[in-house]
């Protein structure tokens, strides 16, 4: 499966990546979709919707949020398919542009070094796009 990303903005919630130590992960690199602006490519649906985040490390629950890069796919939740995958930026910000906003989607977010397992965010709702 390809990976696509979509351009990034400011985010507001936040994942939990990892608990543990672990240096920022500095490899990752994002590609662009052509037609990234037109409607959902899997399924159509109203593209009035989007869901954003960010992706971070943690030591322990006193220490701060590190941003990282990450794998992050988006399902959806009635069915369980798989709509769209993205790496998270630098910064850990990651975008599902141009969705359908009427659906419920799952997020979850791949540690690809291995050392840790994957963070989920069920019945994630779009936000309307600007």
């Amino acid at each position: 499966m390809a990976e696509h990303s979509y351009p990034t903005s400011l985010l507001q919630p936040t994942a939990v990546v990892a608990l543990g130590g672990r240096d920022l992960y500095r490899g990752a690199y994002v590609v662009q979709r052509p037609g990234a602006g037109q409607p959902d490519y899997v399924l159509g649906g109203n593209a009035l919707g989007r869901v954003r985040g960010r992706t971070v490390e943690q030591e322990d629950k006193n220490s701060p949020k590190v941003p990282v890069s990450r794998r992050v796919r988006l399902y959806r939740d009635r069915d369980g398919l798989l709509i769209r995958e993205t790496w998270s930026n630098a910064q850990g910000d990651y975008e599902f542009a141009r969705i359908d906003s009427t659906t419920a989607y799952t997020v979850l977010t791949y540690d690809h070094e291995g050392d840790f397992r994957a963070v989920v965010a069920d019945r994630v709702t779009p936000e309307a796009m600007p």
